[in-house]
């Protein structure tokens, strides 16, 4: 039974209003029988989880924003340039060594020209059919020239960031970035030709780590 805070009168449990004065039993606060926190304290873990997750799920949806975007650098090329270069010395030489007649010296112009194109035509392919993406969110992997094919990485699932230079990416700042997911369609994914791949390494890591904090997830490594 319930008591009206205005008149003491007695009403069913349930009653909204005081029938003998008409005062609204909202004014008389908690009562004894439905405590304010009962629904909450007979929560299972389970249900509670699930009241957390469902009041955070304003704050998991992020504006997603481009961090950093690139595609194969001309800079990359120097050391296959110098490879390139280094085998059309070899065959002038090889030629002038063999005392090769006109028609021999011929035929090296024609390789020569033809390694040239096919290197030219590789770079152009190169930096037209590879584009990089990161976002706060995501990292995007765009290939293909024609029929293009994006590659979609969770940060959060991104475990390690390694990336790669031999001496001469070294002299011209450039490299490969390797990066190791968790995610079962993408276990790696290598970046090439990367401009600045140090400065790029860090901020892909420092995204992930920051995405992993936003949601409040520690992993460890088993």
């Amino acid at each position: 039974m319930l008591s009206c805070p205005q008149c003491n009168a007695t009403a069913p449990d349930g009653a909204l209003f005081c029938p003998q004065c008409g005062a609204s039993f909202d004014a008389q606060g908690d009562t004894p029988g439905n405590p304010p926190d009962a629904a909450l304290g007979d929560a299972t873990p389970r249900e509670r989880f699930q009241q957390a997750a469902a009041s955070r799920q304003s704050d998991e949806d992020e504006i997603e924003e481009t961090l950093w975007s690139g595609s194969y650098s001309p800079k990359a090329m120097t050391s296959k340039l110098i490879l390139v270069m280094i085998m059309c010395l070899a065959a002038v030489i090889l030629g002038l060594l063999l005392h090769l007649s006109s028609s021999g010296w011929y035929c090296i112009a024609i390789a020569i020209m033809a390694l040239w194109l096919m290197t030219g035509i590789w770079f152009v392919y190169q930096r037209l059919s590879t584009r990089y993406e990161l976002t706060n969110l995501r990292f995007f992997h765009k290939k293909g020239f024609l029929w293009r094919t994006t590659d979609r990485l969770e940060l959060i699932d991104i475990d390690d960031v390694i990336y790669h230079q031999n001496p001469i990416d070294r002299l011209r700042n450039t490299g490969q970035i390797l990066l190791l997911s968790s995610d079962e369609s993408t276990n790696e994914l290598l970046l090439r030709g990367i401009r600045d791949v140090r400065q790029v390494a860090d901020m892909i890591d420092k995204a992930r780590r920051a995405e992993r904090r936003r949601r409040g997830l520690h992993i460890e490594s088993v």
